[in-house]
């Protein structure tokens, strides 16, 4: 059975219309640059939770700084697209690459947080060693310490290991995750409200930093 691998890193609208358009509401769109899924033997292992019309970033696979999260989010369940014409620096996919035994994908989603963020990088690299390893590598840089915080959407049983490795169980498919990141980080796990069978893992610094690194395997 295929397992699959799907990225998001983009503007919501695309990267011409966000050049042309003088005013659009985003319709369904969601504050989610950086954000993918994970599938094997056709069971979904990381998703994400905005099946509950949730369009923030914190509903996706990316990051929240100092609680903040991408252009665009709000807590009315609606996009505002106002923030991209406001601001149109864009996240971009920056290579794509497919082989037989192997896929990477380099994403660059610093232009996805608003300036007052102060994001002043955050690279994401996707490695799919086919058919069953994953690697994913952030790096991450702001202007002063902040808290960061990490959130994946796992789906099905969810299970701790160690304090750095987890294991998620959705019908015949099992993800086993390692985590590694410079110097201490903390890992919970939590029911993602209104949401059935899918858990929130939360990874973030033991303290506010201004550079951090994390790899997940």
């Amino acid at each position: 059975t295929e397992s699959v691998l799907a990225v998001k890193c983009g503007l919501p609208e695309g990267h011409k219309n966000v050049n042309v358009v003088v005013s659009n509401s985003g319709g369904h769109a969601h504050a989610d640059a950086g954000h993918f899924l994970f599938v094997a033997h056709g069971a979904y292992l990381v998703t994400d939770g905005s099946a509950a019309s949730k369009n923030q970033t914190g509903f996706h696979n990316s990051l929240l700084i100092d609680g903040r999260g991408q252009k665009g989010e709000n807590n009315r369940g609606e996009f505002d697209m106002e923030a991209w014409y406001k601001d149109r620096r864009a996240p971009r996919i920056l290579t794509a690459v497919s082989t037989p035994a192997e896929d990477v994908i380099v994403c660059d989603v610093t232009a996805a947080y608003p300036p007052e963020a102060g994001l002043t990088a955050f690279s994401r690299t996707f490695r799919f060693a086919k058919p069953d390893v994953v690697l994913i590598a952030d790096r991450v840089a702001t202007e002063k310490p902040s808290a960061l915080v990490w959130r994946f959407h796992l789906e099905g049983k969810v299970e701790k290991v160690s304090d750095t490795c987890f294991r998620v169980t959705q019908k015949e498919a099992v993800l086993a995750i390692g985590i590694l990141g410079t110097g201490e980080f903390r890992a919970t796990v939590s029911p993602l409200e209104g949401q059935k069978n899918i858990a929130l893992l939360s990874l973030s610094p033991a303290a506010k930093t201004d550079k951090a690194e994390l790899v997940i395997v």
